[in-house]
C-alpha cells in the first residue's frame, strides 16, 4: 500500500501542469494542461488565485493558470458548476476580436470550413469552399477578381434556381451574375456552365469573341485553366 502511494505521488509530481480534482462521493479526476479554462471543473474564469477557503480540509491549493476557485462554486457534497472546458485556439484573434466576429474562443476554425478564423472573411458561415479575406460575399472570389469578371462582389448567389426552387432558375437572366462559376444563374456550378464556354474557348482578349466573364483565372485567355477553376465547385450549389 505504501509503495502504491509513493508511485502515485511520483506521477503527480511529473504532471506538474496537471490539475487533479476529486469529487465525492465518487472520484472525478481531470488532467488539464496549458492555459485551459478550468470552469468545467468548478473554477471561475474571472482571474485570480485559488484560496484555502475554496476547499474543505485536506485540499491542496495553488496558483491557477486561469481563474480563481471560490467557495460558491462548490456545494456541500463537493459538486461542480457546469461550464465548457476549452484551450487557447491559437487562431491569432484575441477575445475582443472573437466577440466582435461572433467566433469561438475555443476553436481555430469556428465554421469548420478549413480556414482559420483570422484568415476567414466569413468565419461563422460554413461553406464548401474557402472564403479568404477580401471575399465580401463569401463566394470564394475576391473583390478584384469579381470586378475583372464583371460579377457582383456583393452577391454570392442568383435569386432563382435549383436551391430555392423558384421559376426562372438557369435562364441566365440575372445581370450581373452573382457567382463567378454559375454562368447560367441556376445556383449550381455544373456541366451546363462549362458547356457555355464552347463559343469563347481558346480566345484571347481584348478582342471579341473573348469575354472577360469567362476568364475566371484573369490571364486574358479563355481556356483549359479557366475550366479547371471549376473543380472545387463542381456540382456544388450556393444559397441566396
Amino acid at each position: 500500500m505504501v509503495r502504491q502511494l509513493l508511485v502515485i505521488t511520483a506521477l503527480c509530481a511529473v504532471a506538474s501542469l496537471a490539475v487533479l480534482v476529486i469529487s465525492g462521493p465518487g472520484a472525478r479526476i481531470a488532467a488539464v494542461t496549458g492555459t485551459a479554462e478550468l470552469a468545467n471543473w468548478g473554477f471561475d474564469t474571472g482571474g485570480g488565485e485559488s484560496s484555502s477557503d475554496s476547499y474543505g480540509a485536506g485540499w491542496t491549493t495553488g496558483e491557477l493558470a486561469l481563474g480563481e476557485a471560490t467557495s460558491e462554486n462548490f456545494s456541500a457534497e463537493g459538486g461542480f458548476r457546469t461550464s465548457a472546458l476549452c484551450f487557447d485556439d491559437n487562431d491569432g484573434l484575441d477575445a475582443a476580436a472573437e466577440a466582435a466576429l461572433g467566433t469561438s474562443t475555443c476553436a481555430f476554425d469556428s465554421d469548420v470550413d478549413g480556414l482559420g478564423d483570422a484568415a476567414d472573411a466569413c468565419p461563422t458561415l460554413f461553406t464548401s469552399w474557402l472564403t479568404p479575406l477580401g471575399d465580401g460575399d463569401c463566394d470564394a472570389f475576391l473583390l478584384a477578381r469579381e470586378s475583372f469578371l464583371g460579377t457582383n462582389p456583393a452577391d454570392n448567389c442568383p435569386a432563382t434556381g435549383v436551391v430555392s426552387g423558384t421559376p426562372g432558375g438557369g435562364a441566365n437572366d440575372e445581370e450581373p451574375d452573382a457567382w463567378p462559376v454559375d454562368i447560367n444563374d441556376d445556383q449550381r456550378a455544373g456541366l451546363s456552365d462549362i458547356l457555355a464556354y464552347i463559343p469563347v474557348f481558346g480566345t484571347t482578349g481584348p478582342d471579341l469573341p473573348y469575354k472577360a466573364r469567362y476568364d475566371v483565372n484573369a490571364d486574358n485567355n479563355v481556356g483549359l485553366q479557366d475550366i479547371l477553376m471549376f473543380i472545387p465547385f463542381f456540382n456544388r450549389t450556393c444559397t441566396p
